[in-house]
């Protein structure tokens, strides 16, 4: 099942709206639709998985795809990693030197967030989702064998967001961590068993996640409304972007951008400003300054790019 241009479009556009709602999340914390900032990450976690699984399939080589991503990201955290670099000294920023910022320039953060390890380094903080990534990326050739076509997949599926659920309640980290981690493995299983983007599929999509949420409700006790409200709007959404041909003037704004979301998610909170004390206006500020940085170090990293790997480059020009 290949994926059309009229998906990747989507997805482009979508990817670089969900990192600009996951900003907004974080400029506005106490902001009232933290829900739609879940299923942005949701978004991200599924397109990586389908994504990856359409492109390499279920059998990749472990080395050749090791590193093809790490060709992909190398330069760009090279790129972000100097900016932030520079951004840290002029703020006069504490603990640049020590251990803990190693592990945030490489994007392994989360495991500092996740073992309980402080991080007085200003690089890396909070930025869970990259490393998330990694540990998907590391696991995909053995993910992408047990999410294999037929039944068994498709119920090992419906037994990992049980599992999301399950351990989103009693191994909380305070963000939407455990179904991030399965819509990464829906992506996989949606490519492996072919499924299609259509409103049977997508009715028995919700039918099995209300299925599991009633068992982990009524039958564990577990207090899983917002998750269940989470994962709903989430497949509806990616149904919607599996399926839908938006016009082109949906994409036209944001489609400069689609190449910089790696270097939003990182730097977008280190250059929050407010001048005016107006948070709308701040907001929108900070945005421009967001953009305008994230595009300027993307074409650093493609520089790097095309000085160490010219044969990638030539290909994704």
């Amino acid at each position: 099942m290949a994926f059309t241009q009229d998906v990747s479009r989507n997805f482009e556009t979508a990817k670089v709206l969900a990192i600009l709602v996951v900003a907004s999340g974080h400029f506005f914390p106490a902001s009232a639709y933290w829900v739609i900032v879940s299923v942005a990450l949701c978004m991200f976690g599924f397109a990586s998985g389908y994504f990856t699984a359409q492109h390499y399939g279920p059998s990749p080589t472990v080395w050749p795809f090791i590193r093809n991503k790490l060709t992909r990201l190398g330069p760009d955290l090279l790129a972000i990693n100097l900016l932030l670099l520079v951004v840290f000294i002029a703020k006069g920023e504490d603990h640049i030197l020590s251990w803990q910022s190693l592990i945030g320039m490489l994007g392994l953060t989360g495991f500092l967030n996740w073992l309980h390890l402080p991080n007085p380094s200003p690089f890396g903080g909070g930025l869970w989702y990259f490393t998330l990534l990694l540990v998907f990326y590391v696991c995909y050739p053995a993910l992408a064998k047990l999410l294999r076509p037929g039944a068994m997949g498709a119920i090992l599926t419906a037994a990992l967001l049980a599992g999301a659920f399950f351990l989103t309640h009693y191994v909380p980290y305070g963000h939407m961590l455990w179904l991030t981690a399965f819509a990464f493995c829906f992506g996989v299983a949606y490519v492996n068993q072919s499924w299609q983007a259509n409103i049977r599929n997508t009715l028995s999509f919700i039918a099995v996640a209300m299925a599991v949420g009633g068992i982990a409700k009524f039958g564990l006790s577990l207090p899983i409304n917002s998750l269940m409200v989470i994962t709903v709007l989430s497949i509806m959404a990616l149904q919607g972007l599996l399926s839908l041909r938006l016009p082109a003037w949906c994409h036209a704004p944001l489609k400069p951008f689609g190449p910089c979301v790696l270097e939003i998610y990182f730097l977008h909170t280190h250059l929050f400003v407010h001048p005016t004390g107006w948070a709308p206006i701040d907001f929108m500020i900070s945005l421009l300054v967001i953009l305008g940085a994230s595009y300027a170090t993307k074409q650093m990293a493609l520089i790097f790019q095309r000085q160490w790997f010219p044969a990638k480059a030539q290909r994704a020009a």
